[in-house]
């Protein structure tokens, strides 16, 4: 099956089902939610009245009792609140149990709209990347769903053309792209390789950074508000499980990259490479040791 972004209303998307963002009381609130409750009527309002509240990340599906569309999938999806409250963890637990319903129901397509902007003030760089990762990253394992990720508003739509310019490819790399795109030190930049990566990389968030950096400054990172330096950016990619194509993306933003012609550089190189060691920060850096080469981390 297949993902796609289109330009558009998601009432209008001819779909299995669509996602409408919701209070975990289930109430139809709302740009999304308002015209829910137009299309649909009364009767999908008491039949939400049967449900019970739902958690943040939960979701629950209805009947739509439109000729529009078969169902409804309203989610709790978050409100951002700065960041320290597991808001883009529970956006990304919204997609996943969207998804997981659609595919449980046997439906074939669904279409999300971008779910916590607006009024829940979601920054749109970061609702476009957890929304696309996270749609990505299921559909690799579960050919079933045909996805529609609907951008009604024009100014956002231009927002994702431009990000997805800075897109990680994780199967494929071409170097020079990447310098030309992401030439010279920029703190959004690299925020938003990095956030591409941590989606990615299937671990939890703390695992990412942990014994590293702090929290703190993982999250000024991860907001632009910050950059690391290079070594620490290279063991931030260790960390996550990267191989060399995709640090050196990571590294793009600083204006850096791990180059085979720098012995310290070779070392880590060619420590990623081997396939047959568990490479971690500290075993790197007993090497790196060996040398009297400067360590990763670095900062």
């Amino acid at each position: 099956m297949s993902f796609f972004i289109v330009k558009g209303d998601l009432f209008e998307q001819k779909v299995d089902a669509i996602v409408i963002p919701s209070q975990p009381s289930l109430a139809l609130e709302g740009a999304v939610g308002g015209k829910a409750k137009k299309i649909c009527g009364d009767l999908l309002v008491e039949e939400l009245k049967q449900c019970k509240m739902l958690q943040f990340g939960d979701c629950v599906i209805a009947n739509s009792y439109t000729d529009h569309f078969k169902k409804v999938i309203l989610v709790a999806n978050p409100k951002w609140q700065g960041g320290d409250f597991d808001e883009e963890m529970n956006l990304e637990f919204s997609y996943e149990s969207c998804l997981k319903k659609a595919k449980k129901f046997g439906l074939s397509s669904i279409a999300f709209p971008l779910l916590s902007t607006g009024t829940y003030k979601f920054p749109i760089d970061n609702a476009i990347n957890i929304a696309r990762a996270t749609i990505r990253r299921f559909l690799a394992k579960n050919d079933c769903l045909t996805v529609y990720l609907v951008m009604p508003d024009e100014n956002i739509f231009n927002e994702f053309e431009k990000l997805e310019k800075y897109r990680p490819i994780l199967t494929h790399y071409d170097e020079k792209a990447v310098e030309a795109n992401l030439d010279g030190t920029d703190q959004v930049k690299f925020a938003t390789v990095l956030k591409n990566y941590l989606l990615a990389c299937n671990k939890p968030k703390r695992d990412c950074y942990d014994l590293i950096v702090s929290k703190t400054m993982f999250n000024n990172y991860l907001n632009g508000k910050s950059v690391p330096k290079k070594q620490t950016a290279v063991a931030l990619g260790v960390q996550m499980g990267l191989g060399v194509t995709d640090i050196n993306v990571l590294l793009a933003p600083l204006g850096e990259m791990l180059n085979p012609q720098v012995a310290a550089d070779k070392i880590v190189i060619d420590s990623i490479n081997n396939k047959e060691e568990q490479n971690t920060v500290d075993s790197i850096n007993d090497k790196l040791k060996q040398g009297n080469y400067p360590l990763l981390k670095g900062e």
